[in-house]
């Protein structure tokens, strides 16, 4: 019944957002045991393994029923960005498997909660894409040769590229965007296609210049953007110097969509100043007037390009913009650097053999967030998870493993007996006695699982 629930919801939410039907009598699906991938696209036969087409709420999670929306929805959408227009040759794979990943993450967005959606899928890129692309298999979205197809399916293929269509997304618009996509679709429906004819389709459909941002599609790694900030007392001028760098030296640089806005002492959006900055050069400075001190900037809202951040905040600058930003991606990622600032400072002190001190003022921060009731209950349990391991290990020059273990227990365990009271009594809040797969009762089943991981772990009966 999920599965079916979801291919309509899919049907219904690709009609209404980018105007496609589909066009056979009927849509088939085949779920396999066996099958060693997650579906493939055949046309109007999808074949799937049956993780992502059975479930039941007694043996399945949530995070099953999401998949399975989501899988489902990626096969269906496959029909036109992958079937009706299909690739040139093989060294097309991201113009269909990008575009269609950012397709079914829209759709999931939509669907559940976008922030906590967009929160998982960075995540995924964080500890999985970067490393790939930190390594001697990194490769851009569109190789220019390969061994053996099967290494083409890598995660910079699919999620790397779902990232460079997000950021044609994010340059063009919503309204320019779906112009561009219907330029696309038209033009090349029944035709073999090229990543040059999908940017070609969005600069023809929008008017916007992509003649750098093609870079993204051919130079390997992950950029890095350093910003330093300043402040003009005098003439209430703040000035954030922007530089931008590659780990490939002769990389030229990228066209880099960058998401900013400001935030009042007040924690208040001083909503004129939000904008998307075009990064285009190595170095270059972007500017605001009236600015009163003491005004926070929110950098890479809604992680609008997939790229390593360099923006010096102390804890209590980050503890602030975790309670009061208005974009829900950044109070996770404000979160999740406070975090990881404390912890390797832990792991410091656990490599010199000193005593492990929690801050005080780390523990506030998280029990600010437990109790706040308006705060989206999934969204409040993805800022109450601590950095993973692997997310650790990537901001250390040298990985020691058993100081990330043993440091990441520790703040567990202390945050648990600190706020033991606060846990218990927002996982009571959370109990529901009737089951129900609606975005509020996940969120609530979320928190209360994140309560639950902090009690168990406790050392106090």
């Amino acid at each position: 019944d999920h599965a079916m629930r979801s291919l309509k919801k899919s049907m219904r939410w690709d009609e209404e957002t980018f105007g496609r039907e589909y066009d056979l009598d009927i849509y088939m699906i085949v779920a396999v045991d066996d099958f060693n991938m997650g579906a493939m696209e055949n046309k109007g036969l999808n074949v799937f393994n049956s993780k992502y087409v059975l479930a039941r709420p007694d043996t399945a999670t949530d995070t099953d029923f999401i998949n399975i929306e989501a899988v489902i929805g990626h096969e269906y959408f496959h029909n036109w960005s992958g079937n009706r227009v299909t690739c040139r040759d093989w060294f097309q794979l991201t113009l269909k498997e990008g575009l269609t990943v950012f397709r079914d993450q829209q759709f999931t967005a939509d669907m559940n909660s976008a922030s906590v959606k967009r929160i998982d899928d960075v995540n995924v890129l964080r500890t999985r894409q970067f490393a790939e692309d930190a390594g001697p298999m990194s490769h851009p979205i569109q190789p220019a040769s390969y061994v053996e197809i099967n290494n083409f399916y890598t995660v910079t293929v699919y999620n790397k590229g779902a990232e460079v269509i997000r950021m044609i997304h994010t340059l063009l618009g919503k309204e320019n965007f779906r112009k561009g996509m219907d330029c696309y679709f038209d033009r090349h429906d029944g035709e073999a296609a090229t990543t040059e004819d999908f940017v070609k389709a969005m600069e023809d459909a929008s008017g916007v210049d992509l003649t750098q941002f093609r870079l993204w599609y051919s130079q390997a790694g992950t950029p890095q953007l350093d910003i330093e900030e300043n402040y003009d007392a005098d003439k209430k001028q703040l000035s954030l110097l922007v530089k931008q760098s590659t780990p490939i030296k002769t990389s030229r640089p990228f066209h880099i969509p960058l998401n900013l806005s400001l935030i009042d002492a007040n924690g208040n959006e001083i909503t004129a100043a939000a904008q998307i900055a075009n990064i285009t050069q190595a170095t270059q400075t972007i500017e605001f007037e009236n600015v009163e001190a003491n005004t926070a900037v929110s950098v890479l809202r809604n992680y609008s390009a997939p790229v390593k951040l360099n923006y010096q905040l102390n804890n209590q600058q980050l503890a602030f913009l975790v309670a009061n930003d208005s974009d829900e991606f950044n109070r996770w990622n404000c979160a999740q650097q406070l975090g990881l600032n404390i912890m390797l400072a832990l792991v410091e002190d656990y490599q010199q053999a000193k005593t492990l001190t929690l801050n005080t003022f780390f523990i506030s921060t998280l029990k600010q967030v437990l109790l706040d009731s308006s705060l989206d209950k999934a969204l409040a349990a993805r800022i109450l998870s601590l950095p993973s391991e692997d997310y650790m290990g990537q901001n250390m020059a040298v990985i020691d493993v058993d100081a990330i273990y043993h440091v990441r227990e520790y703040c567990k365990q202390t945050l648990a007996f600190e706020l033991m009271d606060d846990f218990v009594a927002v996982y009571k809040a959370c109990e529901n006695s009737e089951y129900n797969l609606t975005p509020k009762d996940m969120g609530q089943r979320s928190l209360k699982n994140i309560c639950l991981s902090y009690m168990m772990c406790s050392q106090t009966d």
